[in-house]
């Protein structure tokens, strides 16, 4: 028995693995974005009206706002009882350099996309966060700045406080600038972000009586806000031009057929992503723990992959020339070549990633390394002074 005791002390602990689940839905919220890329920057043009083809790059696209969505929800469900720590924002930060500066690189290189090579585009390229050269990681960021004080006030908050503050935010920040937005007054990308992550916190807070819901009513659910989606794109795309309804809500208003689904804080958005957001949580996935840990280590190669499809400029060339979707004209192959495209561009992300990350890890110590010293140096000025 001692020996057995002995031998189970010697194993390497493992680290727990995270809700397979949950990692499913971070793969499949960087899947809808990318392919809501692939359906925007192709280049594809239709005439007036509605056609197979249009509906088809429209269905393709209307996913992408929510897995923005969904990516916030899922840092908020993990995030809202635990502390922040610094560490996570430099990892972000130095992650989003790194992969940023090797596509640079390979650009300029190979003259991919017509690279401009300057002082101001190398500064932009080094610190992508600070210049806001990915939107989305930029506002993370300073969504997680404010966390240290909107998880405390998030904690403090009863059942019925917490749904009133969601009920408010939701008219502010997403009902109101689909009537009127404009940027810095009605709307900000950071602040939008925090509440998408309180509806995340929410759901780990009170979610227990979410559970109830049936996941077939979720699906259904689901299924009837996309055909409200679709019911919507084709009303407006069948509108005359020259008719009342579309001057007043395409050409005064600033919408177009598109709105609904490609506008971040659009409601229809959020409603499409929350029953999403509730199938993967109360899914209960029974998996081997082996299969858990490769979705985990898929999952933790995502963000790479958006930062690869994202590249300021490169972007461009992956989706226009490179991959050049817009040579399609039959829904058939608009819907597989893009389908193809996404899986290419997560492979390429992912093997990206596997060089990336050991880098990042060895600069996040080496930043640590030095940031202890600082403390150390601090603290033994402070002691030689007293």
């Amino acid at each position: 028995m001692k020996n057995e005791q002995n031998n189970e002390n010697r194993l390497p602990k493992r680290k727990p693995v995270r809700n397979a689940n949950i990692e499913l839905l971070r793969i499949l919220s960087i899947f809808l974005i990318v392919i809501h890329h692939y359906s925007i920057y192709s280049g594809w043009t239709f005439k007036p009206g509605y056609s197979t083809p249009e509906l088809t790059v429209f269905f393709l696209s209307m996913f992408g706002k929510v897995g923005v969505c969904l990516f916030v929800y899922i840092t908020g469900y993990f995030m809202v009882q635990s502390t922040t720590k610094w560490q996570a924002i430099a990892n972000l930060a130095i992650k989003t350099s790194l992969v940023l500066l090797l596509i640079y690189m390979v650009q300029i290189i190979f003259q991919l996309g017509d690279p401009v090579v300057n002082f101001p585009t190398i500064l932009h390229r080094a610190l992508p966060a600070i210049f806001g050269q990915y939107w989305f990681v930029t506002a993370y960021i300073l969504m997680y700045l404010a966390l240290p004080i909107l998880n405390p006030f998030l904690q403090g908050l009863t059942r019925k406080q917490y749904g009133r503050a969601l009920l408010i935010a939701f008219l502010v920040l997403s009902v109101w600038p689909m009537i009127y937005r404009r940027d810095g007054m009605t709307f900000s990308f950071p602040v939008y972000l925090l509440f998408l992550y309180a509806v995340g916190g929410y759901i780990r807070r009170f979610g227990d009586t979410l559970r109830n819901i049936k996941r077939w009513k979720l699906v259904a659910i689901f299924s009837l806000l996309v055909l409200i989606a679709i019911g919507i794109h084709l009303f407006l795309r069948s509108l005359d031009p020259d008719g009342y309804l579309y001057q007043a809500l395409i050409k005064e208003h600033g919408w177009n057929e598109n709105t609904l689904v490609r506008t971040d804080p659009s409601p229809l958005v959020f409603f499409i992503s929350l029953p999403i957001f509730l199938f993967f949580v109360h899914w209960d996935l029974k998996i081997r723990e082996r299969t858990s840990r490769v979705i985990a280590k898929i999952a933790a190669g995502t963000f790479t992959v958006y930062l690869l499809q994202s590249a300021p400029s490169f972007h461009m060339y992956i989706w226009k020339e490179l991959l050049n979707g817009a040579r399609f004209s039959r829904s058939i192959y608009i819907a597989g070549w893009g389908i193809l495209c996404t899986v290419g561009i997560f492979i390429s992300g992912i093997a990206l990633s596997f060089v990336t990350d050991p880098i990042t890890a060895l600069l996040m110590r080496l930043l640590e390394k030095l940031i202890e010293r600082i403390k150390s140096g601090t603290a033994r000025q402070r002691n030689a002074s007293s």
